[in-house]
C-alpha cells in the first residue's frame, strides 16, 4: 500500500492485509433543515444549482471528498462564484 501524507506530501510504503480507507460521512442536512433553500440529493448532499446563482456547496458539503479534493473543489467553486457575479 502507498499512502501520502497530506500536510507533508510524504510517500508511506506498507504492506497491510487490509486498508480502511474513510469513516462514513452523512451531512448535517440529511437528519436536520437548514436555513436555506437549497437543492439536496437522496443522502442530504448539496446539489448546486448553477442556474439559480447565490449558493455553491464545496467540499463535504456537496459529497464525501478528504482535505486535497475538497480543497480543490472550494477553488473551484470560489470560481464560479465569480463567474456568476461577472456575468450578472
Amino acid at each position: 500500500m502507498v499512502a501520502e501524507n497530506a500536510v507533508t506530501g510524504e510517500k508511506i510504503h506498507q504492506s497491510v492485509e487490509m486498508v480502511v480507507l474513510a469513516t462514513g460521512m452523512q451531512p448535517t442536512a440529511a437528519t436536520e433543515s437548514l436555513p436555506a433553500s437549497l437543492k439536496l440529493n437522496s443522502d442530504g448532499f448539496v446539489i448546486n444549482d448553477y442556474a439559480a446563482g447565490g449558493m455553491f456547496a464545496a467540499g463535504c458539503a456537496n459529497k464525501p471528498a478528504d482535505v486535497v479534493s475538497s480543497n480543490q473543489n472550494a477553488t473551484g467553486m470560489a470560481l464560479k462564484a465569480i463567474q456568476t457575479l461577472v456575468n450578472r
